[in-house]
């Protein structure tokens, strides 16, 4: 955790303590769930990690999005199969990702959305959003059409990194710490004593350089979204529109799939 904490996050600073939470499952016969992972379905015997309905796959999958993260969180890597496993699928003309994420780790980010911009110019990829689509998850979503309901979360286009030091309570538990380096900045971001200035400014130079990357990902799928609406802030599905974030409002999932068959048919 203090791992995860410590390196910087393109994650929503309201959700930040989801990081903490646990993430229990939940399960049925033709399910199964854990709350930060990709759904898994059972056809014909054989476990898929999408459903299908009328030539539409559904991605499911909620929690914080980290690489190679196991049973814990969302993962990029779980994320990119089960798109690619829905693309490869005969029977699959459409594929609807309906993932929950307040965001999640840089490592991996960029990657991920280049890779689902890759496999929606061989299928058509919509990104659905109930709930939230913040940071991380957000620049996953945003070379893709983005459908939302008014009242859900998306944007906080930002980076975060979060460092606690504990060197007052350590001091007044008569705790000391011995720490035998061999290059100045080998214990960056040490919970036991203060950044330095070299530190801070190194720190806010790494923070600076991935906004910068985020926001020009953004900027190049989306060029209307103005940079006063990327400083970190999340907007309602509503609001969002009009700012450019999403491209469409429906009330729930099933709405949008009946649109989308409906296109189909036509």
């Amino acid at each position: 955790m203090a791992r995860l904490m410590s390196s910087p996050q393109y994650l929503s600073p309201l959700h930040a303590t989801a990081l903490l939470l646990d993430s229990p499952c939940e399960t049925r016969a033709d399910v199964v769930e854990p709350r930060s992972a990709i759904r898994e379905h059972c056809v014909g015997g054989e476990w898929q990690p999408y459903e299908t309905w009328r030539g539409i796959a559904v991605v499911t999958g909620s929690g914080t999005l980290q690489k190679r993260c196991g049973w814990w969180g969302l993962d990029y890597d779980a994320v990119t199969s089960a798109v690619h496993q829905a693309v490869e699928d005969p029977g699959v003309q459409t594929v609807v990702l309906n993932l929950a994420s307040p965001g999640g780790s840089v490592v991996g980010c960029a990657e991920t959305a280049n890779r689902l911009a890759a496999l929606a110019q061989r299928k058509p990829i919509v990104g659905f959003v109930d709930t939230m689509a913040c940071s991380a998850m957000y620049w996953n979503l945003c070379a893709l059409p983005i459908v939302a309901t008014p009242s859900a979360q998306v944007g906080s286009i930002g980076v975060i990194l979060v460092l606690e030091t504990f060197e007052a309570m350590l001091e007044a538990m008569g705790i000391k710490t011995h720490v035998y380096k061999s290059g100045a900045l080998k214990d960056m971001g040490a919970p036991w004593r203060e950044p330095t200035e070299q530190e801070a400014a190194a720190f806010q130079a790494d923070v600076d350089t991935l906004g910068d990357a985020f926001r020009s990902y953004v900027t190049t799928h989306r060029p209307t979204v103005q940079h006063a609406d990327m400083q970190g802030q999340a907007f309602a599905a509503a609001d969002a529109l009009h700012k450019g974030l999403v491209d469409g409002l429906v009330n729930d999932l099933s709405d949008l799939l009946a649109n989308l068959a409906g296109a189909a048919a036509h």
